[in-house]
């Protein structure tokens, strides 16, 4: 009878636990039917001291522990200290042995941890009525432990840091390289499974209870059957295959291989880690990508096609490499591509990109949108239209209307070029140049916004209009010799970036590139162009990131004024920009103020209008910038960058404060366009919604004690980082060549030619 009693009371625990789990979690209904095999102390431990505390606190608990020094060494030892310290477990029920830790888990200390666990819950009190003493040194099947720990953890800290997740284990240190012991890499990211034993579930799809990458118990096998698809197979023999994807090397045991599928795409059907099946995929396209999305990409010649599921695209010159869809670069027929089912499954990236022509999107006059309601074309030669299949030829100064209703479209893009070398004029756009002309090719195509308009053109064409209209020509030939390779360098940065692929183009020509085609050609711009001809800066055998702004204040700064670690950028550290060899410590309020109204301080920007500048700002002007903290009563500068650049102010208001962050948003904040702002050369100007600069100090200016408004004094003018464009003009002037100007602004890079 009792022994009877036992088992109801087992029975009905059993129940409770599920429904409770279910009805608190959505737990599947399958949950309760994970294996029930004993579980182990030091994965109650581990499980237990992980939804109290994060992996790494636990790690860097520092206080006593409960075993023995000679046994510190296992992984478990630290989870085991934490229960005990928490007083979750008993030295006496739970020993801090190894043979002891490195058995079951029994009733009786589940009980003990129930009872401490200091929740309310009516399973818990259940639970330490039903355990008869003969019953407490008996082994708790998994899926108890698991039921238990679901409502034990209902309160816990780090609950919703734990999850159950279905995935694909891929590879460990079994069977990948350079893979650290315990480590787990899945379809979609890398877990860690310390003090578990996964290597046989390899290949297998399985359901797991994962903690902020830790996994703390495998559940169920969900499937031994499964497929990996559209991997680079790399070599075979007549007993394996070798295959690259997911970032690694594997080989897989297979038998009747009598082929050569070396570099091939396919997608292999694997059971219980075996080949039973190969898929190989062999028909390729090749030739310009137009345009690249999130679900397919336009080629020229085959129009769109869609990305297959599983697609991947992989590198197969030098180091292999799987890569994104961000290298697959516009412009450029450096893939080939892989179809299946009317879909792309895979592209092999054959070459490097020689980043010798650029896609540019045009925009509307005034620069205010990249998308065309119309577009007006003529040329000054011959020119011609061509849409599918067909070409339509024009004369010179022929126009030609295109309107969103035009029937061209619906045959993909109108490509427009003219013939003997000329230009393509875009009559419906207005530059301060008239009306700008295009070298090379203009692609015009019908999107749900407006119809956008791209010039495709060689690298060192664009650079042409580009120059001029980013410096002016009175600069002088080594400063735009400076500007050019400064250009040029950004240029491939830009291609590489391929950040308005899904468009189909690299930049735009505005001020969020570099402004192309505004200022009209002039031959000295071209014969700097020329003379510095597929030159680039580069630092460690990598092209830099040349920034460059229109003035300074006699310093530079860092880019740590977008938030960046400027370690990333040691060639950006900023200058000092004089040719005497001194230091200057513009950290604090009172030396910037000191120096940003001395305009006698010497440095190679001192002629420029922009070197020393003031305006006055009521706060008034400021109410409107902010909501929800009343009246303003005073600005403070808070943070300031290197050479003294303002990267903080905090903004005391009547109910509460409120902090401006970064270069750009505290002069966006300060900004005004009905401020009078009077420059270095004795002149005024005005109409600005913004600083010139974030190289500032505030004067306050009060009436009867209280702050009204500041007299802002500052000093050049744009970003601040990289080169000073008026700088590099004296700089110039003085006799200094482009190289030596480009090493003064670019510490420890290197001018090399691009190939």
């Amino acid at each position: 009878m009792k022994k009877k009693y036992i088992y109801l009371c087992l029975i009905f625990s059993f129940c409770l636990l599920g429904f409770v789990g279910i009805f608190f979690f959505s737990m599947r209904e399958s949950f309760v039917q994970k294996a029930n095999h004993y579980v182990l102390k030091s994965q109650v431990a581990k499980s237990m001291a992980l939804s109290l505390a994060t992996k790494n606190e636990i790690e860097n608990n520092s206080q006593k522990s409960f075993f023995p020094p000679s046994t510190q060494n296992p992984w478990y030892v630290k989870y085991m200290n934490y229960l005990y310290q928490k007083g979750l477990w008993d030295i006496k029920l739970s020993k801090p042995k190894i043979k002891e830790a490195e058995g079951y888990f029994t009733y009786q200390e589940l009980a003990y941890l129930v009872q401490n666990i200091g929740i309310s819950h009516p399973i818990t009190k259940f639970m330490k009525t039903i355990f008869l003493p003969e019953y407490e040194q008996k082994y708790v099947p998994g899926n108890v432990w698991w039921e238990v720990y679901y409502i034990l953890i209902q309160d816990s800290p780090v609950r919703d840091t734990i999850h159950q997740k279905e995935i694909l284990l891929y590879g460990t240190a079994a069977n990948l390289e350079d893979v650290a012991p315990g480590q787990l890499y899945t379809e979609r990211e890398v877990l860690n499974f310390e003090g578990m034993d996964l290597d046989h579930y390899l290949d297998q799809k399985v359901e797991v209870l994962v903690q902020d990458k830790e996994i703390l118990a495998l559940f169920a096998i969900l499937d031994q059957h499964i497929s990996y698809e559209n991997v680079w197979i790399t070599e075979n023999t007549n007993k394996s295959i070798t295959v690259f994807f997911n970032h690694h090397i594997r080989t897989f045991p297979s038998n009747s291989l009598n082929q050569d599928y070396k570099e091939t795409l396919a997608d292999l059907q694997l059971e219980n880690g075996k080949i039973i099946s190969l898929n190989l995929k062999k028909d390729t396209i090749k030739g310009k990508v137009l345009l690249v999305d999130e679900t397919g990409i336009e080629i020229e010649g085959y129009g769109y096609i869609p990305f297959s599921e599983q697609f991947h695209v992989y590198r197969t010159y030098g180091k292999l490499q799987e890569q994104q869809l961000h290298n697959i670069f516009v412009g450029y027929s450096v893939q080939e591509f892989i179809v299946a089912d009317g879909k792309l499954c895979g592209g092999i990236t054959q070459q490097e990109v020689d980043a010798q022509t650029i896609r540019v999107l045009l925009s509307t006059s005034k620069f205010k949108s990249i998308f065309h309601s119309t577009v007006q074309i003529t040329a000054n030669e011959d020119f011609m239209l061509s849409y599918g299949e067909q070409t339509d030829q024009y004369t010179a100064n022929s126009s030609v209307l295109l309107d969103q209703n035009n029937p061209a479209f619906a045959l993909g893009r109108i490509k427009i070029e003219a013939k003997n070398g000329g230009e393509v004029q875009v009559s419906s756009i207005s530059r301060t140049l008239g009306t700008p002309s295009y070298e090379g090719v203009l692609e015009v195509s019908l999107h749900e916004q407006g119809i956008l308009v791209v010039n495709e053109l060689p690298v060192e064409s664009y650079l042409k209009k580009v120059v001029p209209s980013e410096m002016p020509i009175s600069y002088g030939l080594e400063a735009l010799k400076a500007q050019a390779v400064c250009a040029r360098s950004y240029v491939y940065q830009q291609i590489q970036a391929n950040s308005y692929s899904s468009l189909g183009a690299h930049v735009d020509d505005s001020t969020k590139f570099q402004v192309y085609n505004n200022i009209a050609r002039n031959a000295l711009s071209d014969q700097a162009i020329e003379e510095t001809s597929k030159e680039v800066l580069i630092y460690n055998s990598e092209v830099v990131r040349a920034y460059y702004f229109a003035s300074s204040p006699g310093v530079t700064t860092n880019t740590g004024i977008w938030g960046n670690n400027p370690d990333v950028y040691p060639y950006l550290s900023g200058a000092i920009l004089t040719s005497a060899n001194i230091d200057i410590d513009l950290s604090n309020e009172k030396n910037f103020l000191d120096f940003i109204k001395n305009p006698a301080y010497v440095s190679f920007d001192q002629k420029s209008e922009w070197y020393r500048w003031n305006t006055y700002l009521s706060l008034d002007t400021l109410e409107n910038k902010i909501s929800n903290i009343g009246k303003i009563r005073s600005l403070e500068i808070t943070k300031r960058g290197k050479n003294g650049i303002v990267s903080q102010i905090l903004v005391h208001g009547e109910k509460k404060d409120y902090v401006i962050n970064s270069q750009g948003e505290v002069r966006s904040f300060l900004g005004n366009v009905h401020s009078v702002i009077h420059t270095n050369d004795q002149a005024t100007r005005s109409g600005w919604s913004t600083l010139p600069s974030a190289f500032i100090s505030l004067e306050a200016h009060y009436q009867e004690n209280e702050i009204v408004g500041y007299q802002i004094y500052g000093g050049g003018f744009g970003h601040g980082v990289g080169m000073s464009q008026t700088a590099a003009s004296y700089m110039g002037n003085m006799g200094m060549d482009y190289r030596t100007i480009l090493r003064f602004f670019y510490e420890g890079t290197e001018i090399s030619s691009m190939q």
